[in-house]
């Protein structure tokens, strides 16, 4: 069954992520925006870079070279609140999200390519997308 793609841990909001899974429909940026609490948290825990690319995302040449949006967890971004950091939910949030498919997802932040690389990601490309830096992650299914 498809869902929306975006996912929080709770109201406290602590995590934070857009996920497209094979069958997931998009909910239009502009609607979850829209939410001022959910708009909020996006901008703390994500960060203006990756909000703003999120709705040009499949734009980005990585994505189309490394992601199969037929079989593969595409994270398109997350961020996890700077209080709730070191208690484990990211690893928590990407297995609740993705299960055991591939993977893939970038970064705009060059320190979070060993943060991910903890959860079993390996980098596969650093490029530049309108002066954006990416580096594009993946993980293989178990």
């Amino acid at each position: 069954m498809a869902q929306n793609f975006t996912y929080t841990d709770s109201d406290e909001m602590n995590i934070i992520a857009g996920v497209k899974r094979p069958g997931d429909k998009e909910t239009p940026l502009s609607e979850l925006l829209a939410d001022q609490k959910f708009n909020g948290k996006l901008h703390a825990v994500t960060g203006e870079k990756a909000l703003a690319l999120q709705a040009d995302i499949w734009s980005l040449p990585t994505a189309k070279k490394y992601c199969n949006p037929s079989t593969d967890c595409y994270i398109k971004n997350v961020g996890v609140d700077e209080k709730a950091r070191g208690k484990g939910l990211l690893g928590t949030a990407v297995a609740e999200l993705c299960g055991n498919m591939p993977i893939y997802l970038e970064t705009h932040t060059e320190s979070k390519v060993a943060l991910y690389g903890k959860t079993g990601f390996g980098l596969r490309e650093t490029s530049d997308y309108h002066g954006v830096p990416v580096f594009a992650m993946t993980r293989t299914g178990a």
